[in-house]
Parts: structure tokens; C-alpha cells; sequence
């Protein structure tokens, strides 16, 4: 009988201390929310690991990539130079949150490549209605735009979003610090068909956003001849001295050096630039 006793003890024991334990975790939580709500528009310290990733403007992030190795080093050397941009999200009954990162996906990942997700980093807490989602992609594009070098067809399918999401053309000017031409280049490139962007993408060497704009789009108006347009592009090959030309090159080039006092460095560069436009094998 004492054992049952004891047991239906045990039990009423654990179930009021796993009480008194949601109790406590409930009411850290209402404090935890209700210290967040305060703090809309302002920087807090938060854990990275608090922090959600969702999609970004780019589809993924690759943790082994030199940008990435770059921040990591960057983070260990000068600490987070910048603060997190973070969505904070709340259900109806307000019974639990969501931080989800707009900007600074890669310095998250970074500080998970560290082993950092348990320190403290400045973090801005910002709130998005349905008609401020266009804040919230700007957001995002704009922390891209301006420190990861996004590519023009990123740029343009950015534009594009914001543009969904009621923004004026006028509201990318000024935000993006762009003049007019180049604002409505990026969303005529986003209205492009799939297949075109991809060749951008593919060879984005070749296709720069300066010869996309100034020699491509510039010239043709159809999708059909864009892409005819940028196929020749891609065929064009770089034209190159004949032999006897690149041996009096060279020579040239060799008094050149010499003249100057040119270092190995210099000589370098010099050479690589007449490789680069096909004046020299």
C-alpha cells in the first residue's frame, strides 16, 4: 500500500512541478513579447539562434563559398559590423513569436559557421503589415544591393517584387539612388522571358549589365530579338594578332618595361590586359 502511496505521491509531485514550470516558461515568454512589442524599430541584443532564415532574394546560400569564408574572417577579426534586420512575428493569442531575418542572411550564416549562435548581436526589430511587404523586400533588396553585388537579373526580378508590392517607379529612384533610364532598363529586363535571364545568368561574364543595357536592350525591342542578340554575343569570338604582330608587340612591350622600370607586377597586368581584349595569345 505504501508503494502505491508513494507512487500516486511521485506522480502529484511531478505534475505540479511540470506546472510550476509551464507557468514559469508562459510567463518568460509574455515578458519576452511583450520586451520585443517595446521594441519595434529599435536595435536589441539578440542570439543569432532566435533568428529564423527564410528565403532570400537569392534562392541559397552556399556556407563554403570565399564570401562567406570572408565574412567568417571578417566577424572573428572586427565583430558584426553591421545589425540584423528581423520580422517579428506574433499568432492571434500572442502565446509565442517568430524572428525571421530580412537582412543579414549571410552574416547569420556566417555566425553559425562559427559556432557563434549563442552570443548576443545587435538586431533591428521591424513589423510588416500586408501593406508593408513592399518595406519588407526592400528591405532585403536593399541590404543585397548594397553589400553582396547582386546580379542585374536579380536586381530586375527585386524591382519587379517591389514594384507587386506597390511601389512606384518613382519609389525605386529614390530609394535605389538610380536615374530614370537605368530604373526602367532593370524592369523591362524583368519582364523578359525565363529562358533569356537565364542566359544572362549563365554567362554573366560576357553579358554584363553594361553590355545588357547599352548594346542589347538598347537595340531590340522584341524578347525574340533579344535573345538572337545576346546569342551572338555569346558566339563572338575575341579577334587576335596575327604572329608576326604579337612578336613586334612583344618587343614593344619589353622596351616599354624597361624604359619605365616596370615591376613583375606592373609587367602583369600589362600583359594580361592586351590577353584580355585579344591583342595577345
Amino acid at each position: 500500500m505504501s508503494t502505491i502511496a508513494d507512487a500516486i505521491k511521485t506522480t502529484g509531485e511531478d505534475l505540479r512541478r511540470q506546472l510550476v514550470d509551464n507557468k514559469s516558461q508562459h510567463e518568460e515568454m509574455h515578458k519576452k513579447i511583450i520586451y520585443l512589442k517595446a521594441h519595434i524599430n529599435k536595435v536589441i541584443m539578440v542570439r543569432p539562434s532566435e533568428i529564423k532564415l527564410e528565403n532570400n532574394v537569392r534562392s541559397r546560400i552556399d556556407e563554403d563559398s570565399p564570401e562567406i569564408k570572408k565574412l567568417c574572417e571578417s566577424i572573428n577579426k572586427f565583430g558584426l559590423m553591421k545589425n540584423i534586420i528581423a520580422e517579428l512575428r506574433l499568432p492571434k493569442n500572442e502565446d509565442s513569436y517568430e524572428l525571421i531575418c530580412i537582412a543579414g542572411h549571410r552574416r547569420l550564416t556566417a555566425l553559425k559557421k562559427l559556432g557563434k549562435m549563442s552570443e548576443h548581436i545587435p538586431c533591428l526589430i521591424k513589423t510588416y503589415d500586408n501593406e508593408h511587404q513592399g518595406d519588407k523586400i526592400g528591405a532585403a533588396l536593399s541590404e543585397n544591393l548594397n553589400r553582396e553585388g547582386l546580379g542585374c537579373v536579380d536586381i530586375a526580378d527585386g524591382y519587379r517584387e517591389l514594384k507587386n508590392n506597390g511601389w512606384s517607379e518613382e519609389d525605386l529612384i529614390k530609394h535605389f539612388e538610380r536615374n530614370k533610364k537605368t530604373t526602367a532598363q532593370y524592369l523591362r529586363l524583368a519582364e523578359l522571358p525565363d529562358d533569356v535571364k537565364d542566359l544572362i545568368r549563365d554567362h554573366s561574364d560576357k553579358l554584363t549589365t553594361r553590355v545588357v543595357f547599352n548594346e542589347i536592350l538598347a537595340r531590340n525591342k522584341t524578347p525574340g530579338d533579344i535573345r538572337k542578340a545576346m546569342k551572338r554575343k555569346l558566339e563572338l569570338k575575341k579577334p587576335t594578332a596575327s604572329p608576326n604582330k604579337q612578336a613586334n608587340i612583344q618587343e614593344q612591350l619589353s622596351t616599354f618595361f624597361k624604359e619605365r622600370n616596370a615591376t613583375e607586377n606592373e609587367k602583369q597586368f600589362v600583359i594580361d590586359a592586351f590577353k584580355y581584349v585579344g591583342t595577345l595569345k
